[in-house]
């Protein structure tokens, strides 16, 4: 693919890959940052993608999403790392003098121990159809489409999948 492609495609797409990715975030520079790394990805291999495909279209949008959940994935492991390196908090006594607290409330480790186990809980079809929703990003029509089941189906297994997990995990709320 020459420049003026990539410049063309960019200018077609652009708007597509936005609206799409709107749906995994709404802060509009979070937005803007994945749209460009979605087409940084299209350059890198620009060898390698039809530009007269028919799938074209779809091909943007599976970048896109894999974009989407690799970055949500990596803001929320830099979230739970920085939250298990906060070994004190700093605390203001009546005086105002500052002094360490060790953390008593935030144990990120257990709540996982704690998720996981809620997790297991859950009966084995819903907890297969909640991780394709939920950590595979599928939609409920998707997930009803991949399983040869109604999308109606996928949403009474998340909803058991939710009610159990709200359930187990009520004290973290």
């Amino acid at each position: 693919m020459k420049r003026k492609e990539f410049e063309n495609l960019y200018d077609t797409y652009a708007v597509t890959v936005a609206r799409f990715l709107s749906g995994y975030t709404k802060r509009k520079d979070q937005l803007e940052d994945w749209v460009q790394i979605v087409f940084l990805k299209i350059w890198k291999y620009r060898d390698s993608v039809d530009t007269d495909s028919d799938y074209l279209k779809t091909y943007l949008l599976k970048v896109a999403r894999n974009v989407a959940l690799s970055e949500l994935s990596k803001k929320k492991r830099n979230f739970l790392y920085y939250w298990q390196d906060l070994d004190e908090r700093v605390v203001v006594n009546p005086d105002g003098e500052l002094y360490g607290h060790k953390r008593e409330s935030l144990k990120p480790d257990l709540f996982m121990e704690k998720y996981n186990n809620a997790l297991d809980n859950i009966p084995p079809r819903s907890q297969q159809i909640y991780q394709l929703s939920r950590e595979d990003g599928l939609s409920y029509k998707e997930i009803a489409q991949t399983l040869k089941i109604s999308p109606k189906t996928v949403e009474v297994h998340i909803s058991k999948a939710l009610r159990i997990l709200r359930k187990e995990l009520q004290e973290y709320k």
